[in-house]
C-alpha cells in the first residue's frame, strides 16, 4: 500500500513537470522571438538611412554582372570590382577608401544632414599614388586602370590605392514613409570612388545600393523614396588659369594697384613730370583771412611775377614756398561733402553751418546771411584741381591713395546735423551682416532644423527686417535732403546750364543717374568677384550655399547693373544683397520724382496721394504676408525669401525717410512745437518702438508685417530732434574719424559681406551651431568685410567718383 502511494505521488509530480515544461519552452520561444524582433527593428532603423553601403556591395558584387544588373563604364566597373574584392579580403587601402566616404550620422532628426566622410583622406591617398609614380610614368600611364607600383615602406604600400581616386558630393532628398511618421530629409553625402567613374556611373552605383538595401537587406520593411538632386566632383584646389573671369579681374586689380601706387608717388612728389605746371603753394593755417583775401584780390589784377616778389618780402608770409609755376591754387580745407567749406565772414561765423543759413553762428544777429561758399572738390595738395595741368594728369591723380585716404577719414561732412542717422546706418549695416551670417550658419551648421514659428532663426529674421527698414529710411532721408538742398541753394541754370521745363527734366535725370553711375564701378567689381568666389566654393568645398551665384553672376549680371533683379525670380539673382540695391535704386527714382512734383503748387495733392499710397502698400504687404506665412518654411533660405525679400514692404520706410527730409527742409533748422505736442510725439514714438521690437515675440506670422509701418514712424520724431534741437550735441558723433570712415564704408560692406562670408566657409566640414561659433563667424566676416571695403574704396569707389567730378568740372567750364 505504501509503495502504491509513493508511485502515485511520483507519477503526479512527473505529470505536473510535464505540464509545466511546454509552458517554459513557449516562454523561451517568446523571449527569442522578442529579441529577434528587437534586432530586426534595429536593423530596420539602420537600413532606413543607408544610402551607400560598400560593405553590403562587397558581399554581393561577385554575383553582379555589368550591363545586366547595373550599367557602368568598363574602367569604372573594373576599379569598383577591385575595390570591393579587396574590401571583402580586408585590405587596408580598401578600408581607408571606404572610410573616406560618408555614412549615416547620429542626430538626423535634430538636423544632422552632412555625411561628408573625409575629403582630405581621399585626396591624400590619391596624392600618395601620384607621388609613387615616376614623372615618365605620369605622362604615359593610363590612370583609368589600376597599377601595381611597389613601395619601399610596407605600411605605405598597404595604404596606397590601386587606382586614382576622386571625391564627390551628392545631395539627396529622402522621404521615409512610416506608419507613425512621414518625414523628408535633405542629406549631403561625400563619396570617395574611382576617378574613372563619371556622374552617370556614380548615380548608378547609388541607385543600385539603395535598391539592394530596400529589397534584399531590409526586405522592404522600411519603405522610403530616395531621389538624388545634384552631384558635384570636388577638386583639391581651384584652377584659376581656366577661369577667364578670374584672370580678367586679377589683371584689373593689378592695374588698379599699380595705378594707385604711381599716382600716390606723383602726388607725394616722389618724382615729377618733365613738364610741370607753375603754382604757388603755402600753408594757410599760418595766416589770417585778411591777408589771404588781399592776396587773392591782387591775384586777379596783377601779374604773377609782381605777386611773387611781394609775397617773398611780406612779413606775414615768411615761410611761403614758391615754385616756378603758372597759376595760384588754394586749398584751405580738405574735400567735403556737397561742396560746403568753412569760411569766416565779416557779418558772422559759418563754422560748419551745415546746409541752412539759420544754423550758422551769428553773433551780430544779421539777417539774410548768404549760404556757405561753394568750392570745387580738391585733392591733396593742389595737383588734381590745378586747372593749368592736363586733364589726363588730373584724372590720373584721382587714384592717389593719399587723397583717397583723406577722403575716407575726412570728418568735415556737410550733413553733420544728421550724424545720428550716420550712426544708425552703421549699426543697421552690421545687423544686416549678422542676419546673413546667421542664415549661412543655420544652413551649413552641424544640426540644421527646419524653420518653425518659434525657432531662433525666425526671431532673427523677423526682428532683423528692422535693419533693412532702417537702411531704407536713412536712404530716403539722405536722398530728399540732398535734393532740397540743391534746390534751395542753386538754380536750375547753375546745375544743368539751362532752365525751363526741359531744364527741370534734365536736373531730375541727372539727380537719379548720378548716384547709379557713382556706385556702378564698385558694384560691377563685386559682382564678378562674387561669381569667382562662388565658383571656387562650388568646385573645392563640400559644404556650399543653395544659391546659384556661380552661374547667375555670369549670365544675369546685367540685371544687377540695371538694378532690376527684383523683376525676375529669386532663383536667378546674383548676390544675396542685390534685391536691396535694386529696390533702393527704384525707390530713389520714385522719391526724386515725388520731391520734384511736391515742391510746386501741387504739394497738397502730392502729399494726399503719397499718404494714400503708403496705406495701400501697407495693406497689400499685410495681405501678402497673411497669405505667405501660413505655409511651412522648410529651410532658412526659404524663410529669408518669405520674411526679408519683400520689395513692396520697403515702400513705407523709404518714403517715411523722404517725408523726414522734407520736414527738415521746411523747418530750416528750427523746430517749434508746444509742450503738449512734444509729450504726445514722444508717447507715440515710445509705443511704436515697443510694439516694433516686441511684436515678433508676441504674435508670430503675418502680424509682423506691420513692423514696416510702425518702425519708420518711430524713427521720424527722433530724427527731427537730432537734426534741429539737439544738433549741437549730436554733431560730435561725426567728429570721430572712425565713425566717418565706417559711414562711408557701409555701402562697400553691404556689397562685400556675401563673398567674405562664403570665403570663410570651411571646405571640409559643417559649421558649429553654438552661439559662440555664430558670433565668432560674424566677427571674422565683419572684419574681413570692412577691410575689403576699405580696399575697394581706395582702389575703385573714391577714384572713380573723383574722376566723374573732374570730368564734370571740365564740362562746366
Amino acid at each position: 500500500m505504501y509503495k502504491k502511494v509513493c508511485l502515485t505521488f511520483l507519477f503526479l509530480i512527473v505529470l505536473v513537470g510535464c505540464t509545466r515544461l511546454p509552458s517554459r519552452r513557449n516562454h523561451s520561444k517568446k523571449e527569442a522571438k522578442h529579441e529577434k524582433n528587437l534586432r530586426v527593428r534595429g536593423d530596420i532603423f539602420e537600413n532606413m538611412f543607408s544610402i551607400y553601403d560598400p560593405s553590403f556591395l562587397s558581399s554581393v558584387w561577385p554575383k553582379i554582372r555589368n550591363g545586366v544588373h547595373i550599367t557602368l563604364s568598363d574602367n569604372c566597373y573594373k576599379n569598383l570590382t577591385q575595390l570591393y574584392e579587396d574590401l571583402a579580403k580586408g585590405r587596408l587601402w580598401a578600408y581607408m577608401v571606404t572610410d573616406s566616404s560618408g555614412r549615416y550620422q547620429p542626430g538626423i532628426f535634430a538636423g544632422q544632414r552632412f555625411w561628408l566622410g573625409s575629403k582630405r583622406q581621399c585626396f591624400d591617398m590619391d596624392k600618395n599614388l601620384r607621388e609613387a609614380m615616376k614623372p615618365k610614368d605620369l605622362l604615359e600611364y593610363d590612370w583609368t586602370i589600376g597599377t601595381d607600383v611597389q613601395g619601399v615602406n610596407p605600411l605605405v604600400e598597404q595604404t596606397r590605392p590601386k587606382f586614382r581616386l576622386a571625391y564627390s558630393v551628392a545631395k539627396i532628398y529622402m522621404t521615409v514613409v512610416n506608419t507613425n511618421f512621414a518625414q523628408q530629409f535633405d542629406i549631403t553625402i561625400g563619396l570617395c570612388l574611382p576617378r574613372s567613374c563619371d556622374r552617370e556611373d556614380i548615380t548608378s552605383v547609388l541607385t543600385f545600393s539603395v535598391m539592394l538595401t530596400d529589397n534584399l537587406k531590409s526586405n522592404r520593411t522600411s519603405p522610403r523614396v530616395v531621389k538624388m538632386a545634384s552631384l558635384r566632383e570636388i577638386d583639391d584646389y581651384y584652377d584659376f588659369y581656366h577661369d577667364l573671369g578670374a584672370i580678367v579681374l586679377f589683371a584689373i586689380t593689378v592695374i588698379l594697384i599699380v595705378t594707385s601706387i604711381t599716382a600716390t608717388a606723383l602726388d607725394m612728389k616722389l618724382f615729377r613730370c618733365k613738364k610741370a605746371s607753375r603754382s604757388i603753394t603755402f600753408d594757410l593755417q599760418k595766416y589770417n583771412n585778411t591777408d589771404i583775401n588781399r592776396f587773392l584780390d591782387r591775384k586777379n589784377n596783377e601779374s604773377i611775377d609782381n605777386i611773387c616778389n611781394d609775397v617773398s618780402a611780406a612779413s606775414n608770409f615768411n615761410n611761403v614756398s614758391l615754385v616756378a609755376m603758372k597759376d595760384v591754387d588754394l586749398n584751405p580745407a580738405p574735400p567735403v561733402t556737397l561742396d560746403v567749406v568753412n569760411a569766416e565772414r565779416a557779418s558772422g561765423s559759418c563754422n560748419r553751418c551745415g546746409k541752412y543759413r539759420r544754423q550758422c553762428k551769428n553773433p551780430k544777429k544779421a539777417e539774410n546771411l548768404p549760404p556757405c561758399p561753394r568750392v570745387k572738390y580738391s585733392s591733396v595738395a593742389s595737383l588734381p584741381h590745378d586747372t593749368s595741368s592736363p586733364i589726363l594728369r588730373r584724372l590720373f591723380l584721382c587714384f592717389s591713395m593719399k587723397y583717397c585716404w583723406m577722403r575716407i577719414f575726412n570728418t568735415n561732412m556737410a550733413n553733420k546735423n544728421m550724424s545720428v542717422m550716420h550712426l544708425m546706418k552703421i549699426v543697421a549695416t552690421l545687423w544686416v551682416i549678422f542676419i546673413h551670417v546667421s542664415v549661412i550658419v543655420s544652413y551649413a551648421t552641424v544640426n540644421n532644423m527646419s524653420i518653425y514659428n518659434h525657432d531662433y532663426m525666425y526671431y532673427i529674421l523677423a526682428t532683423g527686417t528692422l535693419a533693412f527698414d532702417t537702411l531704407f529710411f536713412v536712404s530716403g532721408l539722405f536722398s530728399s535732403h540732398h535734393y532740397f538742398y540743391l534746390r534751395s541753394h542753386y538754380t536750375v541754370e547753375e546745375l544743368v546750364s539751362f532752365g525751363g521745363f526741359f531744364g527741370q527734366i534734365l536736373q531730375y535725370v541727372c539727380f537719379i543717374t548720378n548716384r547709379a553711375v557713382r556706385l556702378l564701378p564698385s558694384y560691377v567689381y563685386v559682382i564678378f568677384l562674387s561669381g569667382i568666389v562662388a565658383r571656387m566654393s562650388i568646385r573645392t568645398s563640400a559644404v556650399t550655399l543653395p544659391d546659384a551665384d556661380h552661374s547667375n553672376c555670369d549670365i544675369h549680371w546685367w540685371r544687377n547693373i540695371l538694378y532690376i533683379t527684383t523683376l525676375y525670380p529669386a532663383e536667378e539673382e546674383c548676390m544675396q544683397i542685390s534685391w536691396y540695391l535694386s529696390t533702393e535704386s527704384q525707390l530713389h527714382v520714385a522719391g526724386a520724382l515725388l520731391c520734384a512734383l511736391g515742391s510746386g503748387r501741387r504739394g497738397r495733392v502730392i502729399a494726399a496721394l503719397l499718404l494714400a499710397a503708403l496705406l495701400a502698400t501697407t495693406a497689400a504687404d499685410v495681405t501678402t504676408a497673411y497669405r505667405d506665412y501660413v505655409f511651412s518654411m522648410p529651410g532658412v533660405f526659404t524663410a529669408y525669401s518669405t520674411i526679408i525679400i519683400r520689395p513692396w514692404a520697403r515702400v513705407v520706410p523709404y518714403f517715411t525717410g523722404v517725408i523726414a527730409g522734407w520736414l527738415l527742409y521746411r523747418t530750416d533748422g528750427i523746430l517749434n512745437v508746444s509742450k503738449m505736442t512734444w509729450y504726445w510725439l514722444w508717447l507715440v514714438t515710445a509705443m511704436s518702438l515697443l510694439l516694433s521690437c516686441s511684436l515678433p515675440w508676441l504674435q508670430d506670422g503675418w502680424a509682423a508685417a506691420w513692423l514696416h509701418l510702425t518702425w519708420p514712424g518711430a524713427l521720424l520724431w527722433p530724427t527731427l530732434l537730432a537734426a534741429t534741437k539737439y544738433r549741437a550735441a549730436t554733431r560730435g558723433i561725426l567728429d570721430s574719424r572712425l565713425t566717418a570712415c565706417l559711414s562711408r564704408l557701409s555701402h562697400g560692406a553691404l556689397l562685400l559681406h556675401g563673398p567674405a562670408a562664403r570665403a570663410l566657409l570651411p571646405a571640409d566640414a559643417a559649421l558649429c551651431a553654438h552661439a559662440v561659433c555664430i558670433w565668432s563667424y560674424f566677427a571674422g566676416t565683419a572684419l574681413l568685410t570692412l577691410f575689403g571695403s576699405l580696399l575697394l574704396s581706395l582702389l575703385v569707389e573714391i577714384p572713380f567718383c573723383c574722376m566723374l567730378r573732374r570730368l564734370s568740372d571740365c564740362a562746366n567750364k
